[in-house]
């Protein structure tokens, strides 16, 4: 097959509900759209609450406890992807799971002119699994052998590091999916301000060690803390003392985040860079904040132990580091830190239009895997497509009966726990 005459369409599945104030995935989603590389479409959840570029295709029944799709659900997405196509589709999932990988894995049997990405999301899950050596690690190992069966799907997680650790681990192919910043790139340099309005994010960080350090902090810059939903009261109530603080009084919208972000001069990123405890936020999973803010050239101060972050910065921005553990170290960051110096390049790759060009690329590798269906190949599609049936409605069989042994057993212990408070 000749690579250079494959042109592919994008097909992304987004299986959530719009949040309602907030910028979130959805605002990555819908900037994906305004890509002119090639066509994009959105499949998602059947819901009111999603906006009209969301075509509805999946019930609910993919976000129970046991995630299920019947075989009627199976076969109009299948069609879906059919219909009025032209091109080769490429089938994407960023917020995926190995129930999706497992979903697209035999969509590839049935459609031979689609090639699938599945990400597993989030990131922690899957690091945890790793690091606990149970038999949740080897059946997971067995899973993604499995998966790998499938040539037209390849799996991927949201960082390279991750990416690296299960491939060696597990003696698989796992690749970096190109995790997109809603943003464009910023062509226009910064200006320099004698005093910053800088950004404090912080995840793994308690409340009373930025307080204390935030007393040494430089009194003439602007310390921006983000809207802290659900105590949002207590923490402005806690910094209160600072009149060189400000904390978020609500959501930004997606309307407005562009220049919230323009806002900034710099940004410290305090988070814990490596995990330090099962579901902890670490350099393992992708920061859509950091990417937000070296595509709109903000100067960023990172642990130094976050590798993943840190070889961000270091192609693409201008920044510092600090040791996350050392109070002395992270006070140099609140007072004009030194950064290096900006590369000149052209726009990063994780700008809309970047990971639109970074997927296609994917695309064209798994096409490798395509051939050209003749005409003693037809028994054996039908048969390979009538077992993927079966697997599905085995499957759908089985999920239904676990889904309502876990409800009423769901029901069963709220019940009992009232009868005991009553009681």
């Amino acid at each position: 097959m000749n690579k250079k005459n494959l042109q592919f369409d994008l097909t992304v599945i987004a299986p959530w509900i719009k949040a309602k104030h907030a910028a979130g995935h959805h605002t990555w989603h819908l900037a994906l759209n305004s890509v002119k590389i090639c066509k994009v479409e959105h499949f998602g959840l059947r819901s009111d609450s999603n906006p009209i570029w969301i075509k509805q295709v999946f019930p609910n029944s993919v976000t129970k406890r046991f995630q299920i799709l019947s075989p009627i659900s199976f076969n109009r997405f299948l069609n879906k992807l059919r219909r009025n196509r032209t091109n080769q589709t490429c089938v994407v999932i960023f917020e995926g799971s190995p129930f999706w990988a497992f979903i697209l894995g035999l969509a590839s049997l049935c459609d031979r002119k689609s090639v699938f990405i599945c990400n597993l999301w989030p990131s922690h899950r899957y690091l945890d699994i790793l690091r606990a050596k149970s038999y949740k690690s080897k059946w997971f190992k067995f899973t993604l052998s499995f998966l790998e069966l499938f040539k037209r799907l390849q799996i991927t997680v949201d960082t390279k590091v991750l990416a690296d650790l299960l491939s060696k681990s597990y003696h698989v192919t796992i690749k970096d999916f190109p995790v997109p910043s809603s943003l464009e790139y910023r062509k226009e340099s910064r200006s320099s301000r004698e005093h910053y309005r800088v950004s404090l994010l912080m995840k793994g960080v308690e409340l009373s060690r930025i307080l204390k350090l935030l007393k040494d902090s430089c009194q003439m810059c602007t310390f921006h803390i983000g809207y802290p939903a659900g105590n949002a009261s207590t923490i402005r109530t806690l910094f209160q003392g600072f009149l060189n603080v400000e904390v978020g009084d609500r959501y930004i919208g997606e309307e407005e985040y562009e220049a919230y972000i323009d806002s900034f001069d710099h940004a410290i990123l305090l988070y814990q860079p490596l995990p330090i405890s099962p579901g902890s936020f670490s350099h393992f999973c992708a920061s859509g904040k950091l990417l937000d803010l070296l595509l709109r050239r903000v100067p960023i101060s990172l642990p130094d132990k976050g590798l993943e972050w840190i070889n961000l910065a270091k192609r693409w921005g201008s920044y510092s580091l600090f040791d996350f553990e050392s109070d002395e170290s992270i006070k140099k960051e609140l007072n004009h830190p030194q950064f290096s110096k900006e590369p000149s390049h052209l726009s990063p790759p994780f700008s809309p239009s970047g990971s639109i060009s970074t997927l296609l690329s994917m695309s064209e590798d798994l096409a490798k895997h395509q051939r050209d269906i003749k005409n003693s190949d037809y028994l054996l599609n039908y048969v390979s497509t009538l077992i993927c049936y079966t697997i599905i409605s085995s499957h759908w069989i089985f999920g239904l009966l676990a889904n309502t042994i876990y409800s009423l057993w769901y029901r069963l212990r709220i019940k009992s726990k009232k009868y005991l408070i009553n009681s």
